[in-house]
């Protein structure tokens, strides 16, 4: 085994970097991974170990990985995790950012270490990692790759699109998406199972797929798979990078507090640090109480509106509504739902979990 045969190297006999692929901070999943372990992979194939026991040396270029009936040739792969010893199920890491998962077997192996030296054999289920060496083709996607579709289980897909499309469900309504409309998407399991979806259109919502199965298209090849919405974990755009995950403390009071990296639009502010992308509904009327009296707003003369009573204590939600000539009125609105347009929908928001609202983009 080659764990008998371990011999250690110095640090020089293993060559450094000459400089990163231009793509590199593609290959999302592996770059996670080796951060993790605080390695990283140079200019020549490695076996990793562990952190006191790395061996260089030369992979046969016509070596391949036989996954099922899928054959990766090794010239395609940027690194490949075995179970450790300890029962992992295996992980390839493609150069294009995929990452396959299951039982595989290596093919035609050799592992040249010197002219002395070399590993003909090498069980996937034992060792820990195998990092080839850094190629410029690392991190392009295939052609035709929207984004990226990661599994719980740990594949990761290049995909062009979805079929029908991914229907996202929140505690205001329905929405069915296409793989375009996503911007960024992740499973969160703190403090409650959940969803963040992060959408083109600037929205940022709190919510949870149906169990309807979703087609998605594979990239390069019009091929499809079929999977359980439920068992996502996270999508990124192609060119991209997954967002740090929406947290619900510090508490969004307007949309200046929105962290970059999400769209900056005008909208609606959320409790529970939900952006609802979208205007009052055509049917929404506002009627604002101020003490004894009563008067209608029009929609369309609200430039921003901003909650005064965030801790819900008054009969009325109170609110200071900045209209488009520039005068600021407040008062309580009577209505317990407004109407919120966004997308091809209207849905029912109550006025309660309504924190803040701008009707243009914002800059910073």
């Amino acid at each position: 085994a080659l764990t008998k045969t371990i011999r250690n190297f110095s640090s020089t006999a293993i060559p450094e970097s000459m400089g990163p692929p231009p793509k590199i901070t593609q290959l999302i999943t592996l770059n996670e991974r080796l951060k993790r372990l605080e390695i990283e992979r140079k200019n020549q194939d490695i076996f990793w170990i562990s952190a006191n026991n790395q061996i260089a040396g030369t992979v046969a270029p016509t070596a391949t990985v036989q996954l099922g009936e899928v054959s990766v040739p090794i010239v395609a792969i940027a690194a490949i995790e075995g179970g450790g010893g300890i029962g992992k199920v295996p992980r390839i890491f493609l150069r294009t950012g995929s990452v396959l998962v299951g039982e595989m077997e290596l093919k035609n192996f050799a592992f040249k270490v010197d002219s002395q030296w070399s590993v003909d054999k090498w069980d996937p289920h034992e060792l820990n990692l195998l990092l080839l060496a850094l190629n410029p083709a690392d991190g392009t996607p295939p052609a035709n790759t929207t984004a990226f579709v990661e599994l719980r289980s740990g594949e990761v897909y290049p995909v062009s699109a979805f079929k029908p499309g991914f229907a996202l469900v929140s505690v205001w309504g329905q929405r069915l998406v296409q793989l375009s409309d996503i911007f960024d998407l992740q499973y969160i399991s703190r403090p409650r199972p959940e969803y963040r979806a992060n959408l083109a259109d600037g929205s940022s919502l709190s919510i949870l797929p149906t169990k309807a199965p979703l087609q998605i298209t594979l990239a390069p090849e019009p091929k499809s798979l079929t999977i359980d919405p439920r068992t996502i974990q996270r999508i990124w755009k192609s060119g991209g990078v997954p967002l740090e995950p929406v947290l619900f403390e510090p508490r969004w009071t307007e949309h200046a507090d929105i962290p970059e990296g999400l769209i900056p639009t005008g909208g609606f502010l959320l409790q529970g640090n939900n952006l609802l992308a979208g205007g009052f509904g055509e049917a929404s009327s506002i009627t604002l109480i101020d003490g004894n009296s009563a008067f209608d707003v029009a929609p369309g003369q609200i430039a921003a509106m901003r909650k005064l009573d965030p801790t819900f204590k008054t009969s009325l939600p109170q609110f200071e509504i900045e209209l488009t000539n520039g005068d600021v009125i407040k008062g309580g609105i009577s209505q317990p739902t407004l109407l919120i347009g966004t997308g091809k929908e209207n849905w029912p928001i109550p006025v309660r979990q309504i924190i803040f609202y701008q009707s243009a983009p914002i800059s910073r």
